[in-house]
């Protein structure tokens, strides 16, 4: 059965996952309008034809609410976002406009056209480092860098929204995502060992990752369109990998054998990682498929074509 066609507006819809996330959303015959800042993402990234406004969240909040007023969505995807956690220890400030007045505006835009669905990317790092793996999402919440704070705020503006105003605010908390055109550990390492140059751990390596390939996080987003659930759900694969090991799936991927850099950790940053997606199966029927090592070829297959 088709799905119904909604309107649909994607906020850093031209990033890394915002671009999978409305490419597929157009393939499905949504109708989709993009708002993003482009600090980080491309046009080009998307495959399809919707419409694209050049707006920050948090500093054109008044144009934002106007683009909401006269697009009228169903569904919003909130993903813009300031998400690197050492750009938030260096700037703070900037970290939490972004973060957590950006995510006001769009809760506020949406009250403006009368309430509706809103999705909200948070992420893993709102958990306390020292939770008991896997993490589950009645595990302590204590975030220990000013991205994890802000994040955590957001998730609690939304709630209070879906409590006080007609908003439905659901918030998927990720674990560490990659995939073609992401820019993350993953990519990183393969972009380095396809060159044939050495990638640096930071640390002793033994550093755990959830990592999640970006189209079970796609399969995820749409799945929490089509539910009136409000609350977090932790969005993941239920798999730790250790940095070492991940450096060797890449050499594996690429066929070459290159030896990693290490270098002094770094602050700000949970030993391990691994979240529980229980929740997830039961209120979005949702679990991820792609293991790391088919990830990761996938991922490795698509460096070469581009």
């Amino acid at each position: 059965m088709a799905a119904e066609k909604e309107r649909i507006i994607v906020t850093g819809g031209c990033g890394f996952i915002g671009s999978h996330l409305v490419s597929r959303l157009l393939q499905d015959g949504h109708e989709v309008l993009v708002i993003d800042n482009m600090s980080t993402g491309k046009v080009e990234y998307i495959q399809g034809t919707c419409a694209i406004q050049k707006l920050d969240v948090w500093a054109d909040g008044k144009k934002m609410t106007k683009a909401f007023q006269k697009f009228r969505p169903d569904v919003v995807f909130h993903l813009a976002a300031q998400k690197v956690v050492q750009s938030s220890m260096e700037n703070p400030i900037l970290d939490a406009q972004e973060n957590i007045l950006g995510s006001i505006n769009v809760l506020e835009a949406m009250r403006a056209v009368g309430g509706g669905r809103v999705v909200f990317a948070s992420t893993a790092a709102v958990y306390d480092p020292a939770a008991r793996v896997p993490i589950q999402e009645t595990s302590l919440v204590r975030p220990i860098s000013p991205y994890g704070v802000s994040k955590r705020s957001a998730e609690m503006y939304m709630w209070d929204y879906s409590e006080h105003y007609p908003i439905a605010a659901i918030s998927l908390r990720f674990s560490n995502a990659y995939g073609p055109r992401g820019v993350n550990a993953v990519n990183t390492f393969i972009e380095l060992m396809l060159k044939g140059e050495a990638p640096t751990i930071f640390g002793t390596g033994e550093k755990t990752r959830d990592f999640i390939y970006v189209d079970d996080i796609v399969e995820a987003y749409l799945r929490a369109m089509k539910t009136s659930w409000c609350g977090e759900l932790n969005i993941a694969t239920d798999t730790e990998t250790s940095i070492k090991e991940l450096t060797s799936l890449v050499a594996t991927a690429v066929g070459k054998e290159i030896n990693p850099i290490f270098a002094d950790d770094r602050e700000g940053e949970i030993f391990r990682s691994r979240l529980d997606a229980t929740q997830a199966k039961e209120v979005l029927g949702w679990s991820a498929k792609v293991r790391v090592a088919e990830g990761i070829a996938k991922t490795v297959e698509w460096y070469k074509q581009s």
